[in-house]
């Protein structure tokens, strides 16, 4: 009986907590930064525009 319960709340919990939102955010626009992986690292530059993206290496 209690695992019951503990399960039915699980579950209520599980569902509750699920955002449905199917939100889109405008990131469009251009980014520069220094990127870094592990002893390298880079200045690259990003740009967003309609879901797609374009980068390149910073000299």
């Amino acid at each position: 009986m209690k695992v019951n319960i503990l399960i039915l709340f699980i579950g209520i919990l599980t569902i509750i907590g699920c955002d449905y939102d199917d939100v889109q955010r405008d990131i469009e626009g251009q980014y520069i930064g220094t990127f870094q992986r592990g002893e390298n690292s880079s200045t690259v530059e990003l740009t967003l525009n309609n879901s797609n993206f374009a980068g390149k290496v910073k000299s």
